[in-house]
């Protein structure tokens, strides 16, 4: 049985390292569901090709143009903006997650 190596070409590789995240830019090299190689490049002079998908029987390789690839069922999900609310002058309770939404979230989405 052949098995099918999957290249992911100049990505920014989100890699967990002593529970911390730890970005490398490079291409991933994926066989059988196992990342199989991370491959560091210079970010700086590995300019973005037009996205593509190259296949062939025994290779597929996709040019990711500096996107960033995660682990699965690692969540990098923020409220960014929820950080720039600090400090804001607040009018109502703020004791449950329903007075946050009407007396701080919802009236800054108004």
């Amino acid at each position: 049985m052949t098995t099918l190596l999957k290249i992911f070409k100049n990505a920014w590789i989100c890699q967990l390292d002593s529970g911390r995240v730890k970005p490398v830019f490079g291409d991933l090299h994926i066989s059988d569901g196992t990342i199989q190689q991370v491959v560091p490049k210079d970010f700086k002079i590995s300019l973005p090709e037009k996205s593509t998908i190259l296949k062939d029987s025994n290779q597929s390789v996709s040019d990711l143009g500096g996107r960033v690839l995660t682990l699965p069922l690692v969540n990098f999900h923020d409220h960014f903006y929820s950080r720039l609310a600090k400090g804001l002058p607040l009018s109502g309770p703020q004791n449950n997650f329903l007075q946050i939404l009407e007396n701080l979230w919802w009236k800054l989405d108004r």
